[in-house]
């Protein structure tokens, strides 16, 4: 994600995605996006990519958490997806 919108997901060439999930996504749209992509943008699918999909809502709700401000862009998830 870092790669689009940037370190902690604050925006570059992409949104800031904690502000788009707190004040424009719902859950779902947030999820159809992230699997399906958005047609006529750089935001491409990641349906096959199982580290994602696999922590869909666990991004979903850090990124919730984020717009909030109940956490930080100190706060990075601290391992790579998928691991323990």
């Amino acid at each position: 994600c870092g790669a689009c919108h940037g370190k902690g997901g604050i925006g570059a060439v992409g949104p800031n995605l904690a502000n788009s999930v707190k004040n424009k996504l719902t859950k779902e749209q947030f999820k159809d996006i992230v699997t399906n992509g958005v047609s006529g943008t750089m935001m491409r699918p990641h349906n096959t990519n199982t580290k994602v999909m696999d922590n869909l809502e666990d991004l979903y709700v850090y990124l919730l958490a984020r717009g909030d401000d109940v956490l930080g862009p100190g706060n990075l998830i601290k391992q790579p997806l998928g691991k323990e």
